[in-house]
């Protein structure tokens, strides 16, 4: 990850973390008094992706074990439909298969390594489903989630995240157009928020 880059996301948690008294008044109904989340700290962009293969387990792993206070990752829906988290619109850059995520499969992407491109030692790992990430993630730090996709993909994604209690610690980077569908899904509008684009 370049300085600036580093720079950047350091300045967005810094924001992040400043106005949430605001985004609180919106969540007061939702937030489990019971978990404190942090004030500042550090962002884990795209995991741990400068020692791990980025948007992985692996990578979620330790970040978690390092004590990141928040966690950015992409979800962007296969051909059939699931969430899985990549960057890239292609599956080219990080494993060994090719081709436009879109035209993928769950199965298909499951059977490519995501891992090996970053070292020997990675080598097995997969592409996750929101699903697997989400059991690694603690529910006392932030989820930074980028949307690759459109309003399709923010209302699956919404309807996730509140599903499975995480709507006091997700946020949504996105599109205005995805961002309206996320609200549609829960008008507290607690997980969307303005587009970032960092990278």
């Amino acid at each position: 990850m370049s300085a600036s880059t580093r720079l950047a996301l350091l300045c967005l948690v810094s924001l992040l973390l400043h106005h949430r008294s605001a985004i609180g008044d919106e969540r007061n109904e939702i937030v489990d008094r019971a978990v404190t989340m942090p004030t500042r700290g550090i962002c884990a962009h795209r995991g741990a992706s400068d020692t791990h293969p980025e948007n992985t387990l692996a990578a979620f792993h330790e970040a978690v074990r390092l004590g990141a206070h928040m966690i950015e990752f992409d979800v962007a829906l296969s051909k059939d439909g699931k969430l899985v988290l990549t960057h890239d619109t292609t599956v080219d850059r990080t494993t060994n298969g090719k081709g436009p995520i879109s035209q993928l499969t769950l199965e298909e992407l499951k059977s490519l390594d995501a891992g090996s491109w970053k070292g020997d030692r990675f080598k097995g790992q997969r592409i996750p489903t929101l699903d697997e990430a989400l059991t690694v993630m603690p529910d006392n730090i932030w989820l930074n989630v980028h949307l690759k996709g459109d309003a399709k993909l923010a209302e699956k994604v919404s309807k996730y995240i509140v599903a499975h209690d995480r709507l006091h610690q997700a946020f949504l980077a996105c599109s205005a157009e995805a961002a309206r569908a996320a609200k549609r899904v829960d008008p507290r509008r607690t997980v969307s928020w303005p587009a970032v684009r960092l990278h």
